[in-house]
């Protein structure tokens, strides 16, 4: 239903640079460190931990480093009929659009949210179990 998991990728890396095809599922991203991110079709956007960054399937994008050397994020992914079923509930019109539930790239996070997805994953990393 929910895949939950870390991504840590080296500006020389041939996954960083150039134009690439997000393949996966839906997915919410929340970086850990700052990366310039353009998707296709929308203006670039500058991804930092204050930031969440929301994937559609076959989403095509471009990722350019700022400072750091690396691309380190959290990620959400979600299965299409749980995702859709919680976007109902704050967008109904994102059943029409089943493809592409997202209408937008990013939010802001706010701190408690930061906080709460970071707790959840550092547990999930040291394997604890998580009640939320």
């Amino acid at each position: 239903m929910v895949w939950i998991g870390t991504f840590n990728c080296h500006h020389s890396h041939a996954a960083f640079g150039g134009q690439q095809q997000f393949w996966r599922h839906h997915m919410v991203v929340f970086p850990r460190t700052s990366v310039q991110i353009k998707m296709i079709g929308h203006e670039a956007i500058i991804g930092s931990p204050n930031l969440a960054i929301f994937y559609n399937h076959k989403t095509l994008y471009e990722r350019q480093r700022l400072q750091d050397a690396r691309d380190r994020c959290d990620f959400f992914q979600f299965c299409p009929t749980l995702l859709h079923e919680i976007l109902a509930l704050y967008d109904p019109k994102s059943q029409d659009r089943w493809l592409t539930p997202f209408n937008f790239t990013h939010a802001f996070v706010s701190r408690d949210n930061f906080i709460c997805q970071r707790q959840l994953v550092d547990a999930i990393l040291r394997r604890e179990r998580v009640d939320m």
